[in-house]
């Protein structure tokens, strides 16, 4: 289904907002891509899929590599950090997020004829999609900040929201 611009910003600004909500909460969702991401009729998303979310008031030990056993979908959306130190964060949700938008915004699925590990060594060179020039600034120059290779480069969803909400470009 081709989304019009109206109607991606609604799908997206649902999305930051949901997890806005459950960061605000602590909450870590650890597998947020297209497959748990429901939409409605009136384009509002419903976020899914919380087999892997842990709450981060008790992360520590139980986050490691047994934890991510359950993993099925592709690599796409785990951060680098993820991948070389397992280390999930609420910067690790935002990137996940900047892919799901680059999805919604390009229309295009990113690494599609790359298999896992060809997936995980691109990412840890720290190569990104190219965004078109024909998709908006405002939303090109907020993927490229969302899968920042440094989470302490990545806004938080709160950010993320507030520049739906407060930055004309987007509409």
């Amino acid at each position: 289904y081709e989304y019009d611009y109206t109607q991606k910003l609604i799908i997206l600004y649902g999305i930051s907002s949901g997890m806005a909500y459950l960061h605000s909460h602590n909450i870590l969702h650890r597998d947020l891509n297209p497959n748990n991401i429901l939409i409605d009729g009136d384009f509002h998303p419903k976020i899914s899929g919380f087999g892997l979310s842990k709450i981060t008031d008790f992360l520590s030990a139980s986050m490691n590599r047994n934890s991510q056993e359950g993993l099925k979908d592709t690599p796409i959306y785990m951060a680098p950090e993820v991948f070389s130190d397992e280390k999930y964060s609420k910067a690790s949700d935002v990137y996940a997020f900047a892919y799901i938008m680059y999805e919604i915004i390009s229309s295009e699925k990113p690494y599609e004829h790359f298999d896992y590990f060809q997936i995980m060594s691109k990412i840890n060179e720290g190569y990104r999609p190219t965004i078109s020039d024909v998709i908006p600034p405002a939303y090109r120059e907020l993927i490229k900040r969302c899968w920042s290779e440094r989470p302490e480069d990545r806004p938080s969803f709160d950010q993320i929201v507030d520049e739906f909400k407060n930055n004309h470009d987007f509409i």
